[in-house]
């Protein structure tokens, strides 16, 4: 009998986490991909792109 509670609950821990732990993959930026470009303000407060800096 506690056996097979023990089942019923492992199985129910399963079913729950289960589309939790699939859904937690990450759909970013493919492998060998580039970044999308991304503009931010320096410290002194003048603006700058990141593809400025590609390559460098």
């Amino acid at each position: 009998m506690m056996l097979r509670s023990f089942v019923r609950r492992v199985t129910l821990a399963a079913a729950i986490a289960a589309p939790s732990l699939l859904s937690a993959q990450e759909a970013g930026i493919p492998v060998g991909h580039a970044a999308p470009n991304a503009a931010l303000e320096t410290l002194d407060g003048r603006p700058a792109q990141l593809s400025t800096w590609v390559g460098k």
